[in-house]
């Protein structure tokens, strides 16, 4: 590990006091020339320390993924795993790898009772960068009898591919007049939509980061979730809000990842906005949005206050 630049300098500076021949370097003026000379080479050292400790890591990385049979070599195998193609009989690569197509771009694994679970994406066809998506059964199939190929005698292993976590988000937001409500609401979906694809594979979804997203918009003033959960592929819903209250400070996502709710009312850009016949409009949408400067501390702006 790296030492820092003051256990370095006081080093060469020890060093420096045992060699009688450097005696007359005794002024204590941190901007001496033998102190400034001091302070570079310290700062070399350091930095010369730094990158012996990154190369150490890749290193210590590359080989712990090439070590045949462990968790984080099925896991790098099954990234170079090739669709349209087999692997010779009895080999463990392919013979022209260039000849299939590499599909699995993000890959967990975890052990229980004994078998090794591998959990896989892949990219999603024409979608943005990050956006992630399900394998077919197909593909899954053959990854599977792909890795059931190469494993080590007596290896109990799954792999799955899930469609992707469906997030629902309805939030007031109060936003700075200066600002339009469009301007704003579009800026928050976009907002939301990047915290989705840059969400680690199979990360953690936090009440609070969501949260951070919509405040990182330009022109939000504050945010109240009135409810924010996660729907996976089996229709399981598990809330992180709950008509404004936090029911889980954070989920594990069943799939690896997330993407907004396929339901039409359920997605963050639903709009719906009715006027009274007293002339009174109502924003249902699932980013309610109210002028900051007109809200009043007992809601007759028209918004629900939070429970308590």
């Amino acid at each position: 590990m790296a030492r820092s630049i003051e256990e370095i300098k006081n080093s060469i500076i020890a060093a420096k006091m045992e060699d009688k021949r450097l005696n007359g370097l005794d002024s204590e003026s941190s901007t001496a020339i033998w102190s400034v000379w001091v302070y570079i080479m310290a700062v070399a050292i350091y930095t010369h320390e730094l990158i012996f400790d990154q190369f150490k890591e890749e290193v210590e990385d590359i080989l712990t993924k090439q070590i045949p049979g462990t968790a984080s070599w099925y896991a790098e195998k099954l990234k170079e795993f090739r669709s349209g193609i087999s692997l010779p009989p009895g080999g463990i690569t392919y013979e022209d790898p260039s000849k299939g197509e590499a599909i699995i771009t993000r890959v967990s694994y975890k052990e229980t009772d004994g078998t090794l679970a591998l959990k896989v994406a892949k990219d999603k066809e024409g979608g943005e960068v990050g956006e992630l998506d399900v394998l077919t059964a197909e593909e899954l199939r053959n990854a599977t009898t792909y890795l059931e190929h190469i494993k080590y005698a007596g290896t109990r292993l799954s792999v799955t591919s899930h469609s992707a976590d469906q997030l629902y988000l309805k939030a007031d937001i109060y936003y700075d007049t200066f600002f339009s409500p469009e301007e704003v609401r579009v800026a928050i979906v976009d907002a939301v939509r990047e915290f989705m694809k840059g969400l680690d594979f199979t990360g953690k979804v936090y009440a609070n980061h969501v949260v951070d997203a919509i405040q990182g918009v330009s022109g939000v003033m504050d945010v109240n979730v009135v409810e924010l959960s996660l729907t996976d592929n089996t229709d399981t819903e598990s809330f992180l809000v709950e008509n404004y209250r936090t029911i889980n400070r954070r989920l594990d996502t069943y799939a690896g990842y997330i993407a907004e709710s396929i339901e039409e009312n359920r997605k963050l850009d639903y709009v719906e906005i009715t006027t009274e016949p007293d002339g009174t409009v109502i924003d249902n949408s699932n980013l309610r949005m109210y002028p900051d400067d007109d809200q009043s501390e007992d809601g007759e702006d028209g918004s629900q206050e939070p429970a308590v």
